[in-house]
């Protein structure tokens, strides 16, 4: 009797579940083909003919293209896969290029300006070209070759073991890997929990010298320990608060007299006497803080990798932070997050090194695998407890006083 192959349709009604792998994973060699799944054939007609794979990240927001990034991963693995001796070119959308070419799964591409432009064009003069992205979907008469994560949904996942165990794959880049290996119907190398690729922030004259002329910063200093606090972001609820941050660092200094603060902040998402405060606590503290304010995402994840530990909200640049090593043989900078109002196991890299302290809300959406929006969920009945701001000090503290003593 002939199985009934799965569809997108078939296998996933909302995002809002946690959905058994269709595949033994665990139990398949990397390059082995996937049963059950009706594959995406324009995309593995696409891959097997290409002669380029345009790469392009919307950036809107920064954190999400970030978390994007195992999608590379993944269709990098594939063309190794299935035809490591004749690879497409690979062209990348050069925003924020300076950063992108730290990741370390990139070896022989090419940078271009507005390359879904480039690859509409290519398509209309009829060259085999596919386009990966997380851009604005778009369509077009061709139908051309693209896999875009914005035209997908994704659940949390789950691998059931012959011995009943359970492999969980719950962040964001797991589910992007995973999809794109369900898509092209072959097991892939990496492991999805893994998969989101690191910046190879290597020793470099030049960003060590930027980091003296623009900041201040001697990174090279002999006994200093350098820690990251990441004070930005927008959205007010996601705050934990630059004061109350600086106070988790007065506990710290206690642990270690040594210590500097590289303290990144946007002083327009301040008010103006909480600012004021910060300014004036920053003047009496015992430790030196560095104030930061740059969009130049290669410099602040050159800081970044040469930190001993980074403490901040949950935003783009914590993802960053926690991408960040300092050469290839390095371990990633361990990160502490605050989380408030998402859940924190979904909106991570996966990566170990990264330590969530969360407010009950975000908890709670996280054991339900549930968001605000999508779920209409009635926020005004948590009060505080939807906001960082609960979070207590001693708690961030705490966990970071764990991952000091290991």
């Amino acid at each position: 009797m002939t199985r009934v192959q799965l569809t997108n349709k078939t296998y996933i009604s909302t995002a809002t579940d946690d959905v058994k792998l269709f595949y033994p994973r665990s139990q398949m060699q990397s390059g082995e083909l996937i049963s059950g799944f009706q594959v995406n054939r324009k995309l593995i007609d696409g891959l097997t003919k290409a002669e380029v794979v345009f790469f392009s990240m919307f950036w809107k927001p920064i954190g999400d293209s970030f978390l994007f990034l195992s999608v590379l991963t993944a269709c990098l693995e594939y063309l190794q896969l299935t035809r490591l001796n004749n690879m497409p070119k690979i062209i990348i959308d050069d925003t924020f290029s300076n950063l992108i070419r730290h990741l370390n799964i990139l070896t022989e591409y090419e940078f271009i300006s507005h390359a879904v432009d480039w690859f509409k064009q290519s398509v209309r003069e009829n060259k085999n070209v596919v386009l990966i992205t997380d851009d604005d979907p778009f369509t077009m008469g061709e139908s051309p070759a693209v896999f875009n994560t914005e035209e997908y949904v994704y659940p949390k996942f789950h691998e059931k073991l012959v011995d009943g165990d359970i492999i969980d794959y719950p962040s964001r880049p797991a589910r992007y890997f995973l999809t794109f290996e369900r898509e092209v119907g072959i097991r892939l190398k990496s492991d999805p929990n893994l998969s989101l690729p690191d910046f190879i922030m290597n020793d470099d004259i030049t960003l060590t010298q930027k980091c003296i002329n623009d900041f201040g910063i001697d990174l090279d200093t002999p006994g200093l320990t350098f820690l990251g606090v990441i004070n930005q972001t927008s959205m007010v609820e996601k705050k934990f608060g630059g004061l109350r941050y600086l106070e988790v660092i007065d506990k710290l200094y206690e642990l270690n007299k040594n210590i500097a603060v590289l303290f990144l902040a946007n002083t327009k998402e301040e008010s103006p006497s909480e600012w004021l405060a910060v300014l004036e606590k920053i003047k009496k503290s015992p430790y030196k803080v560095y104030l930061i304010d740059s969009r130049d995402f290669e410099l602040l994840a050159y800081m970044f990798a040469r930190c001993k530990l980074v403490l901040g909200n949950d935003t783009g640049f914590s993802h960053l932070a926690a991408m960040c090593k300092r050469s290839l043989l390095a371990p990633n900078v361990p990160c502490v997050i605050t989380y408030s109002r998402h859940d924190y196991g979904k909106w991570s890299t996966g990566k170990e090194n990264v330590y969530p302290v969360v407010t009950e809300l975000s908890q709670y959406l996280k054991d339900s695998n549930s968001s605000i929006s999508r779920d209409k969920i009635d926020v005004t009945n948590w009060g505080l407890k939807e906001w960082a701001y609960s979070i207590s000090e001693d708690a961030v503290f705490n966990r970071i006083k764990k991952i000091w003593e290991k």
